[in-house]
């Protein structure tokens, strides 16, 4: 009687290519769905990213142009600097030292400062723009009246304690949108412009249009899938003063 053999049957080449071949394939499938759900969280992230910058600039703009007159506003759609982009100055009654707002005995507003606000190429990503929100004096301040700044706000005089950045990510002038089938003009991410409740438009007519409208573009790039995130962001105000 023949002896029968107490131990396992080991496995054979060409089952082991078998199973070699099912955990790669296995393995492949996983990695796809890992990279599959990055992306499709990836675009989540970077619109949450944004909006919420662009939240905080929305406050602080919105207060700003509020607490403003429309005859110290000025717009600059283009800059003759050779490094900054469009932006605008405009007056403020809160105090440049401590930001509390200073009204006269009668309530009226006494302009303690000019506020600039102004596009630059971000040095850390040359191809996106950020928001520099600058504050200065210019002769004749603390006043009873608004005057306006008569500085390009990248150029003006500032009190660099008084200076930060108020949002990155924003689009450069004449970035396209090919997702929109648009492209930016030269104001690029910080479109502004004095309007009226039809929907017209001016640059300089303070007097006939009565609104402060804002357009903010900004876009994030996915570093996985190389594709853009772009987000539009209107603003519209009617200064109090």
């Amino acid at each position: 009687m023949k002896n029968e053999s107490c131990g396992k049957k080991g496995f054979s080449l060409v089952e082991l290519l078998i199973y070699a071949f099912l955990t790669v394939l296995i393995l492949g499938v996983v990695f796809r769905m890992m990279v599959l759900n990055r992306r499709q969280m990836e675009r989540p992230a970077a619109t949450f990213r944004i909006q919420q910058e662009l939240l905080s600039v929305h406050r602080c703009l919105e207060r700003d142009l509020e607490e403003t007159r429309l005859s110290s506003i000025r717009i600059y759609p283009n800059s003759s600097h050779p490094n900054a982009l469009p932006g605008i100055s405009l007056a403020s009654p809160r105090s440049i030292d401590d930001d509390t707002l200073k009204l006269s005995p009668t309530g009226f507003p006494i302009w303690q400062k000019i506020i600039y606000y102004f596009l630059e190429k971000d040095p850390r990503h040359p191809s996106t723009a950020r928001l520099v929100r600058r504050e200065g004096t210019i002769s004749g301040y603390p006043s009873a009246l608004p005057r306006a700044s008569s500085y390009e706000p990248s150029s003006a005089p500032s009190n660099r304690r008084r200076e930060r950045i108020a949002a990155r990510s924003l689009l450069l002038p004449g970035e396209k949108i090919p997702l929109l089938s648009r492209q930016l003009g030269p104001a690029g991410g910080f479109e502004v412009y004095f309007s009226d409740a039809r929907g017209g438009r001016s640059l300089d007519d303070f007097r006939n249009y009565r609104l402060i409208s804002v357009t903010l573009w900004a876009g994030a790039v996915s570093q996985t899938t190389g594709k853009s995130t772009v987000l539009s962001y209107p603003i519209q105000v009617v200064p109090r003063n």
